[in-house]
């Protein structure tokens, strides 16, 4: 009924829900191409993996952390609302965003070829690169 079609609407969207997504859809919704989400994955997963999964940061994966941190920095939402998706705290959004972010900026991303700078949502612009 009602209260189910509700709940789906504030579930949130794993990277498990994209993978039936062409790659012309995957960049609509998430920005960047599929081969350079995987390239940022590759990049904060072992931090994440380093650090375990307690407490309420680490509930997502590596992929699911890349997913939330570039619906934060692509959409006006706010943190509330992103945090009743995932099922978070709120200010764990910004805290995984930055995390996120400051992994990213440390890492070689920025400087590959064919980065595609329109979908980084100006990761780079507060950093000293």
């Amino acid at each position: 009924g009602t209260l189910k079609k509700i709940v789906i609407i504030l579930a949130a969207m794993t990277y498990s829900d994209l993978q039936h997504l062409s790659a012309r859809e995957f960049k609509h919704l998430c920005g960047i191409s599929r081969a350079t989400f995987h390239k940022m994955v590759e990049i904060v997963r072992p931090h994440i993996e380093s650090r375990g999964r307690g407490g309420g940061q680490n509930k997502l994966d590596a992929e699911d952390q890349l997913l939330m941190s570039l619906e934060y920095w692509r959409q006006d939402r706010s943190q509330l609302q992103i945090a009743t998706e995932y099922g978070l705290h709120e200010t764990s959004i910004g805290r995984i965003a930055n995390k996120i972010r400051h992994l990213l900026v440390e890492s070689d991303l920025h400087k590959l070829p064919k980065f595609e700078a329109k979908g980084a949502y100006n990761l780079w612009t507060s950093a000293e690169i």
